[in-house]
């Protein structure tokens, strides 16, 4: 029996309403496009307008046990929240194998059931360990990227690539299955799980992580993995082996926060990491600086490119500057052509004073920018000094001029390690220069 509302009948239609449009925000905003659902021992593809239509059933049949006599937006999200909860997914960070389950497949089967013998197939074995895992936290739902994105669809995996950071972000755990660490903690560091370049994000985005090794053993059993060993009841010292293994600051291990902050230690992050495809170091790390750019495969270079202009445009941090080889963006000699080459120290100082405008665009002649040059040397070379980093230490670039109209240009030709008293430096003035 339905129980009556005790608010009035356009309360209620208002409470209804505004359920339906907490509901929907969430599961439009909160959730991936697709999901595998656990239920009776099956297991099969669901999308966010499955969800909705059993929430809004939900509604249906139980607003009215809201018993509200005012109406507010407090009363509405106290009615969603059960419901919410039913919502909550787990998310899967793993290398990939060579048969591992995909979208179309799972989408013809139909379902699978957890029961199914998976001696000769990995991918499936995979799937049905992480439901497991799920069933175990208590969430019906799992995300896995080789099942749970349509690659068919240019749509769906344009939005699944922009929205990746934010659903590891938004899930219950993110489970990290590590396939060549069998138990001891120091076996990780050889793991390729370390190497991908899609895995730090996966990393850093997750509030809660659990790592399990090839055979789906916990590492640990801690409620979460990603807390300080210092504050954990075991003798575990996984935290400061994965700050050992990826050189990131525990802070930012243990709670990322997303933006435009010392652009050149984040790419130094992947600067060792791989991705099969050229663009994807690019686009794994959208969601690190919180920018967004198009996802164009084919695009090979340009990608990481376009990710280092979006970077600029939006802050003055001269440290994407500080990369070192000869590699240079074919189409800028100011920009690097991949993350490979913030492999240096000098990504390593966070702390520093700016000696160079930090308002500096991009133009057709190449990046305007006001610095101290410094020069010319014995071979013709000038510096442009760009911070301070220390005493008698700055970060600089090596210059070569390459036309003397009102405006000077250059071309950048390497990072320079070179020590110049800071006495030479402060007598300078900025001058306004174009490096091509």
């Amino acid at each position: 029996m339905v129980k009556e509302s005790l608010c009035p009948h356009s309360a209620a239609e208002s409470c209804d309403q505004g359920l339906r449009r907490i509901g929907q925000e969430h599961i439009q905003n909160h959730l991936p496009i697709h999901l595998v659902e656990s239920s009776e021992g099956k297991l099969s593809l669901v999308n966010r307008a499955k969800i909705q239509r059993e929430f809004e059933d939900w509604v249906d049949q139980h607003y009215h046990d809201c018993q509200l006599d005012m109406y507010s937006q407090a009363d509405e999200e106290k009615c969603f929240r059960s419901q919410k909860e039913k919502m909550r997914y787990i998310i899967l960070s793993h290398r990939w194998g060579k048969d591992e389950l995909s979208f179309k497949d799972l989408s013809e089967a139909g379902s699978i059931s957890e029961a199914e013998d998976t001696s000769n197939h990995k991918g499936k074995d995979k799937l049905i360990k992480l439901c497991q895992v799920a069933n175990y936290l208590g969430c019906k739902y799992a995300w896995m990227d080789t099942v749970c994105i349509d690659k068919q669809s240019s749509a769906e995996l344009e939005e699944s690539i922009r929205s990746m950071f934010q659903w590891y972000r938004d899930s219950y755990a993110c489970v990290v299955h590590l396939n060549e660490t069998n138990r001891k903690v120091g076996e990780m560091e050889n793991d390729p799980w370390f190497k991908r370049g899609w895995t730090l994000q996966e990393l850093l985005a997750s509030k809660s992580v659990l790592f399990f090794t090839r055979d789906w053993k916990r590492i640990t059993r801690r409620d979460n993995d990603k807390i300080d060993d210092a504050e954990a009841k075991d003798d575990c010292p996984l935290m400061s082996t994965i700050q050992k293994i990826t050189n990131i600051p525990i802070d930012d291990l243990l709670d990322f926060k997303p933006g435009l902050y010392n652009i050149g230690q984040r790419m130094k992050w992947a600067s060792k990491r791989e991705t099969t495809r050229v663009e994807d170091m690019a686009y794994s790390l959208m969601g690190i600086f919180d920018v967004s750019i198009p996802v164009v495969y084919g695009d090979r270079e340009q990608a990481f490119y376009r990710l280092q202009v979006e970077i600029m445009q939006r802050c003055g941090d001269w440290s994407l500057f500080a990369w070192e080889g000869n590699e240079p963006s074919p189409y800028s000699s100011m920009l690097a052509v991949s993350p490979r080459c913030f492999s240096s120290k000098a990504q390593s100082h966070t702390s520093h004073q700016y000696l160079a405008n930090q308002t500096f665009a991009l133009t057709n002649y190449g990046l305007r920018a006001e610095v101290k040059v410094y020069g010319p040397d014995e071979n013709g070379d000038w510096l442009a000094i760009l911070a301070q980093l220390g005493p008698d230490q700055h970060l600089s670039i090596v210059l070569e001029q390459i036309g003397d109209d009102e405006v000077p240009q250059f071309q950048r030709r390497a990072l320079s390690n070179k020590k110049i008293p800071s006495e030479s430096i402060n007598t300078l003035k900025r001058r306004l220069i174009l490096i091509k």
